[in-house]
């Protein structure tokens, strides 16, 4: 049976000196249109898509997490994305926008699907034949890091929010029924939110958490002035 333990091996061998698939979260979580990174942290993680691309080696591509997690017995994927994915519904609102916005969701849902169930399938078995039973059977979250200054806006009936030990939190953008069934957590959460639960995870330090919320702090006070 495949193991947590085993996909880290994998990950560890195959592409731990893979150019560019172990690499800092302000590359990872950087958005290419804008060169703007939504974290600016220099701990250094794996990068999903990346390992994905070496994966199929330029072949037909499928869809990934931007991210990487492996924690005990868990696999966290993680998606950035900097832009709107949700349309703010006004009478005003521009069609386009919409089909847009639209899009970026069906994107941000088909990345999970395919990046933690086909993708991690063929990693997988890079060791040895797995059933694909095994890969549904692993314990997997789903995190999407959203920039909420351009998406304040979302309709109550399609917002779950969930209590847990580390506060509360909601699940937007269409991913709510993805919890419990395609993956044991779903979150949809703020970069702010996001750098507290490494460090709380220990997966960064205290001083690395401090100085990454004072910059990005910094740079939003700077925008709106």
């Amino acid at each position: 049976m495949i193991t947590a333990a085993d996909i880290k091996e994998i990950i560890e061998k195959e592409y731990a000196h893979c150019p560019g698939c172990l690499t800092e979260l302000s590359e990872i979580s950087k958005d290419e249109a804008n060169n703007q990174s939504m974290i600016p942290s220099s701990a250094r993680f794996y990068k999903y898509d990346k390992i994905c691309e070496r994966l199929f080696d330029g072949g037909d591509q499928l869809k990934s997490p931007d991210m990487i997690i492996v924690k005990d017995d868990e696999l966290i994927f993680v998606e950035f994305k900097n832009g709107r994915i949700e349309g703010i519904k006004k009478k005003c609102e521009v069609r386009c926008l919409d089909d847009e916005c639209q899009y970026v969701k069906w994107d941000i849902k088909l990345k999970s699907i395919e990046g933690a169930f086909i993708v991690l399938h063929l990693l997988a078995e890079k060791k040895s034949k797995v059933d694909f039973s095994e890969i549904i059977s692993l314990k997997k979250t789903y995190t999407l890091v959203y920039n909420p200054e351009k998406n304040d806006y979302a309709k109550n009936g399609h917002i779950k929010t969930i209590h847990d030990h580390a506060g509360s939190y909601k699940i937007r953008f269409g991913l709510r029924l993805y919890a419990d069934r395609f993956f044991i957590k779903v979150a949809t959460i703020p970069p702010e939110r996001f750098l507290i639960w490494l460090e709380k995870e220990s997966l960064i330090g205290k001083s690395e958490l401090s100085q990454c919320l004072e910059e990005m702090r910094g740079k939003m006070a700077a925008f709106k002035r």
